[in-house]
Protein backbone atom coordinates (compact mmCIF):
# COMPACT_ATOMS: atom_id res chain seq x y z
CA UNK A 1 0.00 0.00 0.00
CA UNK A 2 1.02 3.66 -0.21
CA UNK A 3 3.51 4.73 2.46
CA UNK A 4 2.96 8.35 3.43
CA UNK A 5 5.21 8.31 6.55
CA UNK A 6 8.01 10.22 4.81
CA UNK A 7 6.73 12.15 1.81
CA UNK A 8 10.06 13.81 1.17
CA UNK A 9 11.90 10.57 0.36
CA UNK A 10 9.54 9.55 -2.43
CA UNK A 11 7.94 6.10 -2.91
CA UNK A 12 10.05 3.25 -4.23
CA UNK A 13 8.12 1.10 -6.71
CA UNK A 14 9.22 -2.00 -8.63
CA UNK A 15 8.18 -1.99 -12.25
CA UNK A 16 6.31 -5.29 -12.67
CA UNK A 17 6.84 -5.27 -16.39
CA UNK A 18 10.54 -4.61 -16.94
CA UNK A 19 11.94 -5.50 -13.52
CA UNK A 20 13.59 -2.09 -13.10
CA UNK A 21 13.34 0.32 -10.23
CA UNK A 22 11.72 3.70 -10.37
CA UNK A 23 11.12 6.24 -7.68
CA UNK A 24 7.97 8.38 -7.77
CA UNK A 25 9.05 11.77 -6.51
CA UNK A 26 6.37 14.53 -6.20
CA UNK A 27 8.68 17.27 -7.43
CA UNK A 28 9.84 15.25 -10.44
CA UNK A 29 6.26 14.17 -11.21
CA UNK A 30 5.06 17.77 -11.21
CA UNK A 31 7.83 18.61 -13.65
CA UNK A 32 6.79 15.66 -15.83
CA UNK A 33 3.19 16.87 -15.82
CA UNK A 34 4.27 20.34 -16.88
CA UNK A 35 6.39 18.85 -19.66
CA UNK A 36 3.47 16.67 -20.77
CA UNK A 37 1.37 19.81 -21.18
CA UNK A 38 3.75 20.92 -23.88
CA UNK A 39 3.53 17.56 -25.67
CA UNK A 40 -0.25 17.08 -25.57
CA UNK A 41 -2.25 18.53 -28.42
CA UNK A 42 -6.00 19.20 -28.05
CA UNK A 43 -8.35 18.67 -30.96
CA UNK A 44 -11.93 19.79 -31.62
CA UNK A 45 -14.84 17.60 -32.77
CA UNK A 46 -13.71 17.94 -36.40
CA UNK A 47 -10.17 16.78 -35.64
CA UNK A 48 -8.67 20.27 -36.03
CA UNK A 49 -6.00 21.33 -33.50
CA UNK A 50 -7.07 23.77 -30.80
CA UNK A 51 -4.75 26.56 -29.69
CA UNK A 52 -4.56 26.11 -25.90
CA UNK A 53 -3.74 29.81 -25.45
CA UNK A 54 -6.81 30.83 -27.43
CA UNK A 55 -4.59 32.46 -30.07
CA UNK A 56 -5.65 31.08 -33.43
CA UNK A 57 -4.85 32.17 -36.93
CA UNK A 58 -8.47 33.26 -37.56
CA UNK A 59 -9.02 36.99 -37.92
CA UNK A 60 -10.63 38.89 -35.05
CA UNK A 61 -14.36 38.27 -34.87
CA UNK A 62 -16.51 41.24 -35.84
CA UNK A 63 -19.37 42.43 -33.66
CA UNK A 64 -22.46 44.52 -34.24
CA UNK A 65 -24.77 46.43 -31.92
CA UNK A 66 -28.23 44.93 -31.45
CA UNK A 67 -30.87 46.87 -29.54
CA UNK A 68 -33.28 45.03 -27.26
CA UNK A 69 -35.69 47.29 -25.43
CA UNK A 70 -33.68 50.15 -23.98
CA UNK A 71 -30.37 48.26 -23.96
CA UNK A 72 -27.72 47.71 -26.63
CA UNK A 73 -25.78 44.45 -26.88
CA UNK A 74 -22.70 43.53 -28.90
CA UNK A 75 -23.20 40.25 -30.73
CA UNK A 76 -21.16 38.43 -33.38
CA UNK A 77 -21.85 39.85 -36.81
CA UNK A 78 -22.83 36.40 -38.07
CA UNK A 79 -25.68 36.28 -35.56
CA UNK A 80 -26.86 39.88 -35.92
CA UNK A 81 -28.91 39.23 -39.06
CA UNK A 82 -30.58 36.22 -37.47
CA UNK A 83 -31.46 38.22 -34.35
CA UNK A 84 -32.85 41.07 -36.43
CA UNK A 85 -34.91 38.58 -38.42
CA UNK A 86 -36.25 37.11 -35.18
CA UNK A 87 -37.11 40.58 -33.89
CA UNK A 88 -38.93 41.37 -37.13
CA UNK A 89 -40.84 38.10 -36.88
CA UNK A 90 -41.81 38.92 -33.28
CA UNK A 91 -42.98 42.40 -34.28
CA UNK A 92 -45.08 41.06 -37.16
CA UNK A 93 -46.53 38.38 -34.90
CA UNK A 94 -47.59 41.05 -32.43
CA UNK A 95 -49.12 43.13 -35.21
CA UNK A 96 -51.09 40.14 -36.44
CA UNK A 97 -52.25 39.48 -32.88
CA UNK A 98 -53.44 43.09 -32.56
CA UNK A 99 -55.30 42.90 -35.86
CA UNK A 100 -56.89 39.63 -34.78
CA UNK A 101 -57.88 41.14 -31.46
CA UNK A 102 -59.50 44.15 -33.18
CA UNK A 103 -61.39 41.85 -35.54
CA UNK A 104 -62.59 39.72 -32.63
CA UNK A 105 -63.75 42.85 -30.80
CA UNK A 106 -65.73 43.99 -33.83
CA UNK A 107 -67.20 40.51 -34.27
CA UNK A 108 -68.19 40.41 -30.60
CA UNK A 109 -69.93 43.77 -30.97
CA UNK A 110 -71.78 42.58 -34.08
CA UNK A 111 -72.89 39.42 -32.29
CA UNK A 112 -74.06 41.44 -29.31
CA UNK A 113 -76.07 43.76 -31.57
CA UNK A 114 -77.61 40.81 -33.39
CA UNK A 115 -78.51 39.16 -30.08
CA UNK A 116 -80.22 42.30 -28.81
CA UNK A 117 -82.05 42.72 -32.10
CA UNK A 118 -83.32 39.16 -31.88
CA UNK A 119 -84.39 39.57 -28.25
CA UNK A 120 -86.19 42.85 -28.90
CA UNK A 121 -87.28 42.09 -32.45
CA UNK A 122 -90.97 42.84 -31.83
CA UNK A 123 -90.21 46.11 -30.08
CA UNK A 124 -87.85 47.16 -32.86
CA UNK A 125 -90.51 46.30 -35.45
CA UNK A 126 -93.11 48.37 -33.59
CA UNK A 127 -90.70 51.30 -33.41
CA UNK A 128 -90.09 50.96 -37.12
CA UNK A 129 -93.84 51.09 -37.81
CA UNK A 130 -94.17 54.31 -35.79
CA UNK A 131 -91.25 55.85 -37.68
CA UNK A 132 -92.89 54.90 -40.99
CA UNK A 133 -96.16 56.65 -39.97
CA UNK A 134 -94.21 59.77 -38.95
CA UNK A 135 -92.19 59.97 -42.15
CA UNK A 136 -94.80 61.88 -44.24
CA UNK A 137 -95.17 64.53 -41.54
CA UNK A 138 -91.40 64.95 -41.32
CA UNK A 139 -91.47 66.16 -44.92
CA UNK A 140 -93.18 69.37 -43.77
CA UNK A 141 -90.40 71.92 -43.41
CA UNK A 142 -92.50 74.92 -42.19
CA UNK A 143 -95.31 73.88 -39.88
CA UNK A 144 -96.32 77.46 -38.86
CA UNK A 145 -96.89 78.48 -42.47
CA UNK A 146 -98.71 75.23 -43.24
CA UNK A 147 -100.99 75.73 -40.25
CA UNK A 148 -101.82 79.33 -41.31
CA UNK A 149 -102.59 78.36 -44.92
CA UNK A 150 -103.83 74.81 -44.57
CA UNK A 151 -106.97 75.40 -42.57
CA UNK A 152 -108.67 72.56 -40.67
CA UNK A 153 -106.84 69.84 -42.58
CA UNK A 154 -103.46 71.26 -41.52
CA UNK A 155 -104.65 71.43 -37.94
CA UNK A 156 -105.68 67.75 -38.05
CA UNK A 157 -102.35 66.69 -39.58
CA UNK A 158 -100.42 68.61 -36.97
CA UNK A 159 -102.40 67.06 -34.12
CA UNK A 160 -101.82 63.57 -35.52
CA UNK A 161 -98.12 64.34 -35.99
CA UNK A 162 -97.81 65.52 -32.40
CA UNK A 163 -99.53 62.39 -31.09
CA UNK A 164 -97.43 60.00 -33.19
CA UNK A 165 -94.22 61.83 -32.34
CA UNK A 166 -94.97 61.65 -28.62
CA UNK A 167 -95.85 57.96 -28.89
CA UNK A 168 -92.70 57.19 -30.87
CA UNK A 169 -90.44 59.06 -28.43
CA UNK A 170 -91.97 57.36 -25.40
CA UNK A 171 -91.72 53.94 -27.05
CA UNK A 172 -88.10 54.58 -28.07
CA UNK A 173 -87.25 55.67 -24.54
CA UNK A 174 -88.82 52.56 -23.06
CA UNK A 175 -87.00 50.34 -25.54
CA UNK A 176 -83.70 52.06 -24.74
CA UNK A 177 -84.23 51.43 -21.05
CA UNK A 178 -84.94 47.77 -21.73
CA UNK A 179 -81.73 47.44 -23.75
CA UNK A 180 -79.67 49.18 -21.06
CA UNK A 181 -81.18 46.95 -18.41
CA UNK A 182 -80.36 43.86 -20.47
CA UNK A 183 -76.77 45.01 -20.93
CA UNK A 184 -76.41 45.69 -17.21
CA UNK A 185 -77.75 42.21 -16.48
CA UNK A 186 -75.20 40.71 -18.88
CA UNK A 187 -72.39 42.60 -17.17
CA UNK A 188 -73.52 41.38 -13.76
CA UNK A 189 -73.78 37.84 -15.08
CA UNK A 190 -70.27 38.07 -16.55
CA UNK A 191 -68.90 39.45 -13.26
CA UNK A 192 -70.62 36.65 -11.37
CA UNK A 193 -69.12 34.05 -13.67
CA UNK A 194 -65.65 35.53 -13.14
CA UNK A 195 -66.12 35.63 -9.38
CA UNK A 196 -67.31 32.02 -9.33
CA UNK A 197 -64.41 31.11 -11.58
CA UNK A 198 -61.90 32.64 -9.16
CA UNK A 199 -63.39 30.65 -6.30
CA UNK A 200 -63.05 27.47 -8.36
CA UNK A 201 -59.49 28.32 -9.40
CA UNK A 202 -58.46 28.89 -5.77
CA UNK A 203 -59.41 25.26 -5.10
CA UNK A 204 -56.99 23.96 -7.73
CA UNK A 205 -54.20 26.58 -7.87
CA UNK A 206 -52.49 27.26 -4.56
CA UNK A 207 -52.44 30.94 -3.67
CA UNK A 208 -54.42 31.95 -6.74
CA UNK A 209 -55.03 35.69 -6.87
CA UNK A 210 -54.16 38.91 -8.73
CA UNK A 211 -50.42 38.12 -8.65
CA UNK A 212 -50.98 34.71 -10.23
CA UNK A 213 -53.21 36.24 -12.88
CA UNK A 214 -50.59 38.91 -13.63
CA UNK A 215 -47.94 36.21 -14.17
CA UNK A 216 -50.28 34.36 -16.51
CA UNK A 217 -50.89 37.57 -18.47
CA UNK A 218 -47.12 38.02 -18.85
CA UNK A 219 -46.65 34.37 -19.84
CA UNK A 220 -49.44 34.48 -22.44
CA UNK A 221 -48.47 37.84 -23.98
CA UNK A 222 -45.82 36.43 -26.40
CA UNK A 223 -48.49 34.09 -27.77
CA UNK A 224 -50.75 36.99 -28.74
CA UNK A 225 -53.12 37.04 -25.77
CA UNK A 226 -54.06 40.42 -24.32
CA UNK A 227 -54.48 41.00 -20.56
CA UNK A 228 -58.21 41.54 -21.18
CA UNK A 229 -58.53 38.11 -22.76
CA UNK A 230 -56.82 36.43 -19.82
CA UNK A 231 -59.00 38.25 -17.29
CA UNK A 232 -62.14 37.36 -19.21
CA UNK A 233 -60.98 33.74 -19.28
CA UNK A 234 -61.45 33.55 -15.52
CA UNK A 235 -65.14 33.02 -16.28
CA UNK A 236 -64.06 29.61 -17.61
CA UNK A 237 -61.68 28.15 -14.99
CA UNK A 238 -60.67 25.34 -17.34
CA UNK A 239 -58.85 27.79 -19.60
CA UNK A 240 -56.89 29.34 -16.74
CA UNK A 241 -55.97 25.94 -15.30
CA UNK A 242 -54.62 24.77 -18.64
CA UNK A 243 -52.68 28.02 -19.06
CA UNK A 244 -51.28 27.66 -15.54
CA UNK A 245 -50.11 24.11 -16.25
CA UNK A 246 -48.47 25.35 -19.45
CA UNK A 247 -46.63 28.01 -17.46
CA UNK A 248 -45.45 25.43 -14.91
CA UNK A 249 -44.16 23.20 -17.70
CA UNK A 250 -42.43 26.12 -19.40
CA UNK A 251 -40.74 27.20 -16.16
CA UNK A 252 -39.64 23.62 -15.46
CA UNK A 253 -38.09 23.30 -18.93
CA UNK A 254 -36.26 26.59 -18.49
CA UNK A 255 -34.94 25.51 -15.07
CA UNK A 256 -33.83 22.17 -16.49
CA UNK A 257 -32.08 23.91 -19.35
CA UNK A 258 -30.19 26.18 -16.95
CA UNK A 259 -29.22 23.18 -14.81
CA UNK A 260 -27.90 21.33 -17.85
CA UNK A 261 -25.94 24.38 -18.96
CA UNK A 262 -24.44 24.73 -15.49
CA UNK A 263 -23.55 21.04 -15.37
CA UNK A 264 -21.95 21.28 -18.80
CA UNK A 265 -19.90 24.27 -17.70
CA UNK A 266 -18.76 22.46 -14.54
CA UNK A 267 -17.65 19.28 -16.23
CA UNK A 268 -14.16 18.20 -15.15
CA UNK A 269 -11.52 19.07 -17.71
CA UNK A 270 -9.23 16.26 -19.07
CA UNK A 271 -6.58 15.33 -16.47
CA UNK A 272 -2.93 15.57 -17.43
CA UNK A 273 -0.89 12.41 -18.03
CA UNK A 274 1.51 11.33 -15.22
CA UNK A 275 4.77 10.08 -16.71
CA UNK A 276 7.44 8.09 -14.87
CA UNK A 277 10.87 6.89 -15.94
CA UNK A 278 9.71 3.40 -16.76
CA UNK A 279 6.21 3.71 -18.08
CA UNK A 280 3.14 5.87 -18.68
CA UNK A 281 0.17 5.86 -16.29
CA UNK A 282 -3.08 7.62 -17.21
CA UNK A 283 -4.83 9.13 -14.16
CA UNK A 284 -8.55 9.89 -14.21
CA UNK A 285 -10.56 11.92 -11.71
CA UNK A 286 -12.67 9.13 -10.27
CA UNK A 287 -12.22 6.86 -7.27
CA UNK A 288 -12.30 3.61 -9.24
CA UNK A 289 -9.27 4.52 -11.39
CA UNK A 290 -7.36 5.84 -8.39
CA UNK A 291 -8.02 2.59 -6.54
CA UNK A 292 -6.66 0.67 -9.54
CA UNK A 293 -3.57 2.87 -9.51
CA UNK A 294 -3.09 2.19 -5.79
CA UNK A 295 -3.39 -1.56 -6.36
CA UNK A 296 -0.76 -1.35 -9.10
CA UNK A 297 1.68 0.44 -6.80
CA UNK A 298 1.02 -2.12 -4.05
CA UNK A 299 1.62 -4.98 -6.45
CA UNK A 300 4.96 -3.53 -7.54
CA UNK A 301 6.01 -3.11 -3.90
CA UNK A 302 5.19 -6.75 -3.14
CA UNK A 303 7.09 -7.92 -6.22
CA UNK A 304 10.18 -6.12 -5.04
CA UNK A 305 10.06 -7.96 -1.70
Amino acid sequence: MLDATNPGDGLEVVDAFDGGDETLNPAQDNQDIENSNDDDQLFDDNGDPIDADGEGDDPAEEFEDVIRGDKTYKVPKALAAELLMQADYTRKTQEVAEIRKAAETRQAQVEKTERLQAEFAQDIAALGALNARLKPYEQVQDWPTYLRTGGAEAQAHYAEYQALNGERNAFAQTLGQKVQQRQADEQREAAKLIEDGRVELAKHIKGYGPETLSKLETFAAPFGFSPEEIREAEADPRSIRILHLAQIGHDALQARKKTQQLAQAQKTQPVQTLRGAGGRIQSRPDTDDFAAFEKLVDAKARAKR
